[in-house]
């Protein structure tokens, strides 16, 4: 228990002056007075004085309890002060005003009910007495109480957990929630710390007004994959977690990647070729055991497991009831994902040539006697892509077998000596497959002859001019009135437009909607390959694609991004577009078209 006051005493010499005349002690009248002193006198003057005591019941208090203050308000000699008035101050603020009534020990107590609106945190007070004269002295007479911590209970809830709750690592996770204290009451400057099972993160927020909070949670990049309790914990030193809230459960997921590799062949529906497939996580963990489904353009050829994910060679099969057309398709793994592990899906960089039956043409059909030469012969397919590095056998007039093997452009030719005049050659081109069989040419003739030779012959030839030509022309009226070419620049010059879109109208008038918007899509990559002089990489998805595209080619991105969207719902949701969502791609190709055509070259570093 706290006292204060003590004596005070002022003493004052006080000094009674007589002015005295004669020994009578009066003044003549005719005479006159003398200065004089009498005796000094001392008076002592005595100010009261006070002493005050205080105490508190408790020094932690939570809000919506009580704290009780209590003490003695006497003189310095014990008696009480009955009737006299003491202020109660807390916190800064008036309490209350006393009258003591207690005439044993003048004692004290008020019970202070502490609101749920009171501050927090360690608060000072003092009993006051004021002096009711100028008898008690200038000042007022005080005690303190000793300091008591306030502190609110609080209980925190977190939101329902996200119906999703799957992350990947480097994503941000939102955690929210809201607090309140034990009254029921939104608590505000509540500052909550996520946990990460258990563990703190720093990663924190305090509570608004209205109690509630959000942690930004950001994954780390190094996160292991797994799962994961969320919840959050008060941090804030004049709060005390009363109850905590409901926890969540969050997936942690880890990336994966899959490669897929293959070689440039030409194939028809039957026949096999090779697939290199490997698959590792973010970590560069390979994923033993996992299926990866493999697709030939928009087909699905079959699902693999790789047991080995380092790196497996598969051998797979053009189906025979391929038909997507003959023409250039990429392989395609799909890799679904796993417990903890996104999916991913790859594209090769090489393009198997799919044809369903070769074209065979030879030159030439006449030659001057005495002239060496060679036969020529040309393997193409029905959209006029050359079958390349297939083995084929060349029978010379029916006694002589050559083997050969076509070059990147389809071709094979064979050294012919110098012939008398009137010889006739006669030959043909096999194609060979150990797998579907042969397919063998129709027969071609060449007349070793002088300029001019049989009339008919030289009709032929006039006639074959013809046709060509008019082919030449109805090819030209076609990439004009269809595609509008030749009435800008065209730089597309390494991809057949007209037969990407003879294909593309082909598979969507067999309905097959989906296969003919990724055809559209891919055929506008390679346009931009093309124009950028710099194709897809092995690695690159085709958003990465798409952001080179962006920055090297002048493009509506609004309408770019539409198409890639389009694209990937035919590619990956593995549901059949419908028409109008098939027109809707057409016409974003048709109009993207001219405008990579008419955009300034991009210059190769």
């Amino acid at each position: 228990m706290a006292v204060a006051g003590f004596p005070i005493f002022i003493q004052f010499l006080m000094t009674l002056v007589l002015l005295v005349l004669g020994r009578d002690g009066h003044i003549d009248p005719a005479g006159y007075a003398t200065f004089g002193e009498s005796p000094r006198v001392p008076i002592l003057i005595d100010i009261y004085a006070v002493s005050i005591t205080t105490a508190v019941d408790l020094t932690t208090v939570y809000l919506g309890g009580t704290l009780t203050f209590s003490g003695t308000l006497q003189f310095v000699n014990g008696t009480p002060l009955v009737g006299y008035n003491l202020e109660i101050w807390w916190g800064g603020d008036l309490l209350t005003t006393i009258t003591i009534s207690d005439p044993v020990a003048g004692a004290y107590s008020y019970v202070h009910p502490i609101s749920y609106s009171n501050r927090i945190g360690v608060l000072s007070g003092s009993a006051v007495f004021s002096p009711p004269s100028i008898a008690w002295g200038a000042s007022d007479t005080s005690n303190s109480f000793e300091d008591v911590t306030v502190l609110e209970r609080v209980d925190v809830f977190m939101d329902p957990e996200p119906v999703d709750n799957t992350i990947s690592r480097g994503d941000t996770l939102v955690i929210t929630g809201y607090v309140l204290n034990d009254g029921g009451f939104a608590a505000d400057g509540v500052t909550v710390e996520a946990l990460v099972d258990g563990a703190g993160t720093l990663s924190t927020d305090d509570t608004a007004a209205d109690g509630r909070y959000s942690i930004s949670l950001q994954v780390p990049t190094t996160q292991p994959s797994g799962s994961y309790i969320i919840s959050v914990r008060v941090t804030s030193i004049f709060h005390e977690l009363r109850n905590g809230p409901t926890d969540w459960t969050i997936l942690v997921y880890i990336g994966s990647r899959v490669y897929v590799q293959t070689n440039q062949f030409s194939l028809m529906p039957g026949e096999t070729f090779n697939v290199t497939l490997r698959l590792e996580d973010d970590d560069g963990a390979y994923l033993h055991g996992e299926w990866v489904a493999v697709y030939l353009g928009s087909t699905h050829i079959t699902d693999v497991q790789l047991i080995n994910a380092q790196g497996m060679e598969f051998i797979l099969t053009v189906p025979l009831s391929w038909d997507e057309g003959d023409g250039y398709y990429e392989v395609l793994a799909e890799y679904n994902g796993a417990l903890y592990i996104n999916p991913d899906s790859s594209e090769s960089v090489e393009s198997i040539h799919i044809f369903n039956y070769p074209i065979f043409s030879a030159t030439p059909s006449r030659v001057n006697p005495g002239q060496a030469f060679n036969i020529e012969v040309t393997i193409q397919d029905s959209e006029g892509n050359p079958v390349r590095f297939r083995p084929v056998r060349l029978n010379y007039n029916g006694t002589d077998v050559y083997p050969y093997i076509t070059d990147t452009d389809g071709r094979f030719r064979h050294p012919v000596s110098a012939q008398a005049d009137g010889t006739v050659i006669n030959f043909r081109v096999t194609l060979l497959s150990t797998q579907v069989g042969n397919i063998q040419s129709n027969t071609f003739t060449i007349n070793i002859q002088t300029t001019g030779g049989n009339p008919l012959q030289g009709t032929d030839l006039l006639l074959a001019s013809i046709l060509l030509v008019g082919a030449v022309v109805a090819v030209l009226a076609y990439l004009y009135i269809v595609r509008g070419m030749f009435r800008s620049p065209v730089i597309s010059r390494g991809i057949d437009i007209p037969t990407k879109l003879r294909n593309i109208k082909k598979l969507a008038d067999s309905g097959k909607y989906g296969a003919s918007i990724t055809l559209a899509y891919r055929t506008f990559e390679q346009m931009c390959g093309t124009k950028m002089g710099s194709e897809r990489g092995h690695s690159e998805t085709a958003r990465e694609v798409l952001d080179r595209v962006l920055q090297a080619i002048p493009l509506d991105g609004a309408t770019v991004e539409q198409f890639v969207q389009t694209y990937e719902e035919a590619r990956f949701s593995h549901h059949e577009m419908t028409r109008e969502r098939y027109e809707e791609a057409v016409r974003i190709f048709t109009d993207l078209y001219p405008r990579i055509d008419s955009a300034a070259p991009v210059e190769k570093e």
